[in-house]
């Protein structure tokens, strides 16, 4: 015994070894993703944008141009230029039709940008996102045009990706982050609910895509999640409970965006 305390055979050097490796995963999975803000909390950092919700809100328009200077300056004439443009769009054009036009191309280039810059340019970028969502046609009526909200969609799944984890916890994105994955349901259910009946492969792979969104690698509720959960308690249950896992977060939407349906009215 005491020479196999001082030099351990294969065998308990391999059982000595699993120890150690299950002591190390439970220790990785008691790491807390950090405190989440709490609704009276988010306001109060200093230097972030005050009331951001304000700005994905049908009054916008009022407060849009606070952030010009919060957009790198090699990126500002472009964003001044598409805020005016956006904010400015007439007669309602389909998502599609708009985003195939010059100013739509260039919106989508400067969309990425603002997408992989800092948060202020990550707000910047969500707020022109949230207008063209208001202010083109996206609702895909009898015919079944779909395309217009899949790419309004893509964007919106872009955006979430980037940014929803380090959003759970900043004081300036976290709502309106929230806001975009409610009415990210919004559009994508566009995409499978028909008029008479749904799309049922879509339908499944956008549950996964949400899925993806709200839960850990371990399959545990995300950091994302539990701050929805903080903000919008039982929603998360919500899509557990329904056969249709978006229809929660869409009537949610509805209560955050009247109005906002894709029809453009």
């Amino acid at each position: 015994m005491p020479e196999l305390l001082e030099k351990p055979t294969g065998t308990v050097a391999a059982l000595f070894a699993a120890l150690a490796l299950f002591g190390a995963s439970v220790a990785v999975r008691a790491i807390d993703g950090g405190p989440l803000l709490s609704p009276a909390d988010r306001d109060r950092e200093r230097g972030a944008v005050q009331e951001p919700m304000q700005l994905l809100g049908r009054s916008a328009s009022a407060r849009v141009s606070e952030l010009d200077l919060r957009v790198n300056k090699e990126l500002r004439p472009e964003w001044m230029r598409l805020r005016k443009a956006i904010f400015q769009l007439p007669r309602c054009p389909r998502t599609g039709e708009w985003l195939d036009s010059s100013d739509g191309l260039a919106f989508e280039r400067l969309f990425n940008e603002l997408r992989r810059g800092n948060r202020d340019e990550a707000l910047a970028g969500l707020v022109l996102l949230t207008e063209v969502a208001r202010r083109t046609e996206w609702e895909p009526g009898l015919l079944a045009r779909v395309q217009d909200a899949e790419r309004l969609s893509n964007l919106q799944s872009e955006w979430l990706r980037t940014w929803s984890a380090r959003a759970a916890q900043d004081a300036q994105l976290s709502d309106p982050a929230l806001a975009t994955l409610l009415l990210h349901a919004r559009v994508e259910r566009a995409t499978y609910v028909r008029t008479i009946g749904r799309d049922r492969d879509r339908q499944e792979r956008a549950a996964e895509a949400f899925r993806r969104l709200l839960e850990d690698t371990q399959g545990q509720p995300s950091v994302f999640a539990r701050a929805l959960d903080v903000r919008h308690p039982g929603l998360v249950t919500g899509m557990r409970d329904r056969k249709d896992a978006l229809e929660a977060l869409d009537t949610a939407a509805g209560q955050l965006f009247p109005g906002l349906n894709g029809e453009c009215k």
